[in-house]
């Protein structure tokens, strides 16, 4: 990388809300249900946003994000906490409104030994179509196009590197291949689609695979079970510690190793309420490399 190289991602931006509350009492006409009172709401950049803000937190590169006009109703996670524990999920407005102003300025920006990010919750803010596109003019102006989604597709051919969890190779290997243990599961996707794959395996890591095929790799910084508190944003931040790292001209290897550290931290604490700081996530990245 060059000192002029910038992370470039385009996404949804989704708003992740946090309601806490605290149970008083029970309900006299039901003991089963609770009363509960608001102790604390906080609201903080969620889908691409929070992926992007956990890179701005993790490096001194040049990040620039790109996203549907805020204008409009975006989309909303709401999360509500009883007790420090989390007990449901609402959704509000489930859908972006498309405009291909987004993708085709997006597009424009990449230049030579960019690390362009394409992080697709699929609310709207790109289309297939959109994702080749990037993708092409990536491998058109030497810059590394990684995408993280949940649903594997053939628009996703020659992508540098494709992020995926379990959940999300399981569906598009279908039932049988579920069966394949991750290193497989992980050698096909990169054949079909000409990418390195990058498989994420929750508490169990990862399974990286280079589409030339000279290089398997896997490895994990677990986190105690007893410090375990949420895995959302993991994925997220996993990809943030790369991508930062990337950035800064470090190896593949040393790239998935500070990935697995952010993601750890993450698990670590509650939801994206918090980006991840680089002081914490390097003495835990030193320690790893000279522990583990």
């Amino acid at each position: 990388m060059n000192k002029t190289s910038k992370i470039l991602i385009i996404g949804d931006l989704l708003l992740d809300y946090y309601k806490f509350y605290e149970s008083i009492r029970s309900d006299p006409a039901n003991t089963h249900a609770p009363v509960i009172s608001l102790l604390q709401e906080r609201v903080v950049p969620g889908g691409a946003g929070n992926l992007t803000r956990n890179i701005r937190s993790l490096t001194n590169a040049c990040v620039k994000f790109s996203h549907a006009v805020e204008n409009q109703n975006i989309p909303k996670k709401i999360r509500y906490y009883i007790n420090d524990i989390f007990s449901f999920r609402e959704d509000e407005n489930d859908k972006i409104k498309y405009n291909n102003i987004i993708p085709k300025s997006f597009s424009k920006q990449i230049q030579k030994d960019d690390i362009v990010i394409i992080s697709d919750y699929h609310k709207g803010t790109l289309t297939y179509d959109d994702v080749a596109n990037i993708i092409a003019k990536c491998k058109k102006e030497g810059a590394i196009s990684l995408v993280d989604t949940n649903f594997v597709k053939q628009k996703h051919y020659e992508v540098d590197y494709l992020k995926i969890n379990l959940k999300t190779t399981n569906q598009y290997l279908g039932q049988w291949k579920s069966m394949w243990l991750p290193r497989e599961k992980a050698t096909l996707i990169s054949n079909n689609l000409k990418c390195n794959t990058i498989l994420t395996l929750s508490e169990d890591g990862f399974v990286y695979y280079d589409r030339d095929g000279d290089f398997i790799y896997d490895k994990t910084y677990p986190a105690p079970v007893e410090s375990f508190i949420d895995s959302i944003g993991a994925g997220d931040s996993f990809l943030a510690g790369f991508a930062s790292y990337m950035i800064e001209g470090k190896s593949v290897k040393e790239s998935l190793n500070f990935a697995s550290i952010t993601s750890h931290i993450s698990v670590c604490r509650c939801g994206t309420l918090d980006s991840i700081n680089r002081e914490e996530a390097d003495e835990k990245y030193n320690f790893f490399v000279n522990n583990v």
